[in-house]
């Protein structure tokens, strides 16, 4: 069994007129994982919701927002157990820091702006909030990409929104501190085309170097996805790949890549159903660490969403991992699969 409420609200003016919105969203889960690991843990490649058997608060956010004709800005603060794993690597007080920005407008139409801080990720399209996803659990696309950033942005919207264009110069692959040694910033960019309300496409990308200078290694990754979402149903693809030099200076590179498509349709007023397929492929353990063997997975998940007339959303989700080898826990043993069951009860205030 899994439990997951959700508090969400939209950002709404403290006062009528005022630049200041707030937004405040909490989720608490319990899941089984049929395999009873040992470790009390679901997989190490999963961030949220990985507790086995326990309940927790997995993501709780309280943030505001500032907007005006030429300044904006953020700040929020969020704990649980998706705080605590996902943001490990970070010192103290920083592991609370969901996002803190200020943003300048730059020109006079309204388009073009600079953003400066701790932000969401450029990449993917699955939100740390669980309550904006089609499935309840993140895919292994997004437990395996940054789900935020440091560094600064400059990014403009055409004026028919049909495109979003941004460059990034960031601290790092998800890294709010600078690691000592390493004074090489990263780089990145997106790009969101939507030709018709319906239909999005998006192409994102890093380049940087994830260890110290003098260990220098260089990694490339690139991410696309396109969106078709109607009245009633919706169909996501994605795909990822990414390089990385094997040792320092090194001509030579490993590669890893991972695909996914998510379809969803509503099927009646109150009854919508999600089924996700999703594949990643590592063969020298360099997003997801491994012994000797590629990390080499094969998923899939289905997840059925009941409404209620109040605001309170029921969700139920199978999900399933088969792997090359044995590398999931089973009780103190290891084998090639992995089942979960989970339950999630979503309370989403507007």
């Amino acid at each position: 069994m899994f439990f997951l409420m959700n508090f969400e609200g939209n950002a709404q003016p403290i006062s009528p007129g005022s630049p200041i919105s707030s937004e405040v969203y909490l989720e608490g889960y319990y899941g089984i994982d049929f395999g009873n690991p040992a470790s009390a843990n679901r997989p190490s490649f999963l961030y949220s919701f990985h507790r086995n058997n326990a309940p927790s608060i997995n993501f709780s956010l309280v943030q505001l927002h500032y907007q005006q004709k030429k300044v904006r800005g953020a700040f929020g603060v969020h704990f649980g157990t998706f705080t605590d794993r996902n943001y490990a690597i970070e010192p103290g007080i920083l592991q609370h820091i969901y996002q803190t920005k200020i943003g300048f407008q730059l020109g006079s139409s309204g388009r073009t702006w600079f953003d400066m801080g701790i932000m969401e990720s450029h990449i993917g399209f699955e939100s740390a909030k669980g309550g904006t996803c089609w499935v309840a659990s993140r895919s292994l696309l997004a437990e395996n990409t940054p789900y935020y950033s440091a560094g600064f942005q400059l990014n403009y919207t055409s004026s028919d929104s049909t495109f979003y264009l941004a460059g990034l110069v960031l601290n790092g692959w998800q890294r709010i501190t600078r690691q000592g040694a390493n004074v090489l910033p990263a780089i990145g960019h997106q790009i969101t085309w939507s030709p018709q309300s319906f239909l999005t496409f998006n192409s994102s990308s890093y380049i940087g170097n994830e260890y110290p200078e003098k260990l220098r290694r260089m990694r490339y990754f690139h991410h696309f996805y396109a969106k078709l979402e109607g009245k009633t149903s919706g169909l996501i693809a994605g795909f990822d790949v990414g390089i990385e030099q094997l040792n320092l200076k090194s001509k030579y590179y490993g590669q890893w890549l991972s695909a996914i498509v998510i379809g969803r349709k509503e099927l009646s007023t109150h009854v919508a159903a999600a089924l996700r397929v999703e594949y990643f492929y590592d063969k020298y353990g360099i997003i997801i660490p491994t012994d000797e063997t590629p990390f080499n997975n094969l998923g899939w998940s289905l997840n059925v969403d009941y409404s209620l007339d109040f605001p309170v959303i029921l969700r139920l989700e199978y999900r399933s991992f088969y792997n090359q080898v044995d590398y999931f826990e089973w009780g103190t043993n290891s084998i090639h699969t992995n089942h979960y069951l989970g339950f999630q009860a979503a309370l989403d205030l507007k």
